[in-house]
């Protein structure tokens, strides 16, 4: 896929949030109990890897501070944690690797200039029920 084209990166992020929602809406809300708002980040060679038919890996750590991001910060004060979710796709691999190294899955900071989609995500599955479908094996 071609990161300069803006409509094919927001189609194929939409579309990645979209085909992943159970996963990505059960982790938002465990982090939003635990955390409060945020936005969960997803590595951009994540995506390559889904877009091309192969294993990646689901980590998804979570962003609490995204105040130096431009638009970021406005979704995350926006978004309703009830119904949707913040998925950030980007390139700061540093962002995405640090959490788990830390033993921590939240980080506190985004890095600007480095995000290559970020919207609020919703689907048929309130996050609440997702994280308890996943809790009872449904």
């Amino acid at each position: 896929m071609n990161r300069e084209d803006p409509e094919a990166v927001r189609v194929a992020c939409t579309r990645f949030g979209h085909e992943n929602w159970d996963a990505f809406a059960a982790a938002a809300w465990r982090y939003f109990e635990r955390h409060g708002r945020g936005a969960l980040l997803i590595d951009w060679a994540s995506l390559d890897a889904w877009e091309r038919g192969e294993a990646f890996l689901m980590d998804l750590p979570y962003a609490t501070e995204v105040d130096g991001v431009e638009g970021i910060a406005a979704l995350v004060q926006a978004y309703d944690p009830t119904v949707e979710l913040v998925l950030v796709v980007t390139t700061d691999r540093q962002a995405v690797r640090a959490a788990p190294v830390a033993g921590e899955s939240v980080i506190t900071r985004l890095t600007a200039g480095e995000t290559m989609c970020a919207w609020v995500l919703r689907r048929g599955i309130t996050p609440p029920d997702a994280k308890e479908g996943q809790r009872s094996g449904r």
